[in-house]
């Protein structure tokens, strides 16, 4: 259901939000707020599995900027989900539709009897300077194409050489100066 309201999984490697807070590598402070990690293991719009070290975050490409705090809080307080069928949920399906060239729809392995894609939410992972999705995963929508408004500039309160990111960005430009300012409110 997240897939058809226009929303996708953002994944990081080797992100730990908090740690990006507290060891001092970000470039743009604001962009990362995660003080501490809630009895879920969410920060602010993040997810963080520390065995796998990947931080995910859900995004839409019709309102990049929309945190997605509430949802997530509402989805695993009423026990809807867990984040980790939710999030390593989806990565695991789109490992198996790209290894066995099968549908992501929900099924049942007769063989061994595990549940497939019971998460099957499109991920996508931001790992390119410029801010666009790469290792599209899961879906057959290409929600990992941003729209051409995903970038903007950030508006009169920053420098004229500023621009938007999405809410659950975690990326290059967290960490590396590249002479803009970025916001993602």
């Amino acid at each position: 259901c997240l897939s058809q309201s226009d929303i996708f999984i953002t994944l990081a490697r080797d992100t730990n939000p908090h740690e990006l807070v507290i060891n001092g590598s970000l470039t743009s402070p604001h962009l990362v707020q995660c003080d501490y990690y809630d009895k879920h293991g969410v920060c602010s719009t993040w997810w963080y599995d520390a065995s796998t070290n990947l931080a995910y975050g859900l995004s839409s490409l019709s309102d990049p900027q929309k945190n997605f705090y509430d949802l997530l809080q509402q989805l695993f307080e009423n026990e809807w989900t867990t984040p980790p069928m939710l999030f390593a949920g989806a990565l695991e399906c789109a490992e198996y539709v790209k290894n066995t060239n099968s549908s992501n729809q929900p099924t049942l392995d007769l063989v061994t009897m595990q549940p497939r894609c019971i998460s099957n939410t499109q991920s996508c992972e931001v790992n390119d300077p410029h801010c666009e999705f790469t290792g599209e995963y899961g879906g057959e929508d290409k929600l990992c194409k941003p729209a051409k408004e995903w970038l903007g500039n950030c508006g009169e309160t920053y420098s004229t050489f500023s621009s938007r990111v999405p809410a659950s960005y975690l990326g290059p430009m967290d960490t590396t100066p590249l002479g803009l300012e970025f916001c993602n409110d």
